[in-house]
């Protein structure tokens, strides 16, 4: 793999992001020492997470955690109504970092409406003016220059609330202990780092080459999915996410000797896979190798399952900043999203 400069960082990245990602296992820590009060119902028949973007992106890797114990329903929702089974007996959780995205903020609204036990977080914004003139709880975030950055407060609030519920079933030990595998991969991909020992370096080189196609299974899916957004916010590139097992009922068609597309393969995958699941993995490489596309595998890493995904997810969205450099590319602005919220106004 050809070595790329990155020594140019600091006049592309002209805002900075990429100290945000520097700092994410301090920002980690704060999160969990940070002082948050809130109560929840006992028995709830539900939880309903409501969050777009960058915050709902947070939203689906804790659902994702505490799917794995769940003894009730847990769902994540990116619209701007509810469904029609949401009752008083559910607890909706609407996520906002800025306060003031109209989908969740519709959501929230609804859900007050229908009388169902509801929490907003975010940095302030309307959502905050809402919930304080409708006697809801709000628990405010600390933002970080964008709310993509702002993950680890987002993540580790979240999945503090949810480790306070009986049925879901998860500890607040399992995030404690995550914070080591966060600390420890930050070590292997910050900015004074050379190439050769720096693997989201060498992924963003990768990258380069090609339009990504992100694959994992239904357990990782909430890598895949904000590593697609990180790319398409932070390097303004096209990416598309594939799952397994689906993608082998349908995507794998694709992939033939006279595929003009010039594609860079990422496969995510971990060796707590399901066994079927490894075939699959296997399946697909050797079919994608037959194409002539190479493949770049990306092995999660951690002391447990949450930890996995926050220090891959780390890796991944520091590769988007490395992207975003070489294709010489200010990763802070998203002018078309601004554009959209201006249009929304008029």
């Amino acid at each position: 793999m050809m070595m790329s400069n990155f020594s140019n960082i600091s006049s592309i990245d002209i805002s900075g992001l990429h100290e945000d990602y520097e700092q994410w296992p301090i920002h980690f820590s704060k999160a969990l020492n940070l002082p948050i009060n809130f109560s929840l119902p006992s028995n709830p028949a539900g939880i309903i997470f409501v969050g777009m973007g960058g915050s709902g992106s947070a939203c689906e890797f804790i659902l994702n955690w505490s799917l794995v114990n769940s003894k009730i329903p847990l769902i994540l929702w990116k619209t701007y109504d509810l469904p029609h089974f949401i009752t008083k007996d559910w607890i909706v959780i609407a996520v906002s970092l800025s306060g003031n995205t109209d989908e969740t903020l519709s959501a929230l609204n609804l859900s007050h409406r229908l009388g169902s036990y509801s929490i907003g977080l975010s940095s302030g914004g309307k959502l905050e003016e809402f919930c304080h003139s409708n006697s809801i709880q709000h628990i405010k975030i600390p933002k970080l220059k964008t709310p993509r950055s702002s993950f680890p407060y987002l993540a580790i609030i979240l999945s503090r609330i949810i480790s306070e519920i009986d049925e879901i079933g998860v500890k607040e030990n399992e995030i404690k202990d995550s914070l080591k595998d966060i600390s420890s991969i930050n070590n292997d991909i910050r900015i004074n780092v050379d190439f050769e020992k720096n693997p989201a370096k060498k992924l963003a080189s990768y990258i380069n080459l090609g339009i990504p196609m992100i694959y994992s299974s239904s357990q990782l899916w909430p890598l895949s999915v904000r590593f697609q957004d990180s790319l398409n916010e932070n390097a303004k590139l096209h990416a598309f996410a594939e799952q397994l097992p689906e993608s082998c009922h349908n995507d794998i068609e694709s992939w033939r000797k006279d595929t003009l597309e010039i594609y860079s393969c990422i496969i995510i995958s971990s060796e707590n896979d399901f066994e079927p699941i490894k075939s699959r993995i296997k399946f697909l490489k050797e079919i994608i190798h037959s194409s002539g596309c190479s493949i770049y595998d990306v092995q999660t890493q951690g002391s447990n399952y949450l930890g996995r995904l926050f220090s891959t997810i780390y890796l991944l969205d520091y590769a988007s900043i490395y992207v975003s450099i070489l294709r010489n590319i200010d990763p802070t602005p998203t002018l078309n999203i601004e554009k959209l919220k201006e249009n929304l106004k008029q």
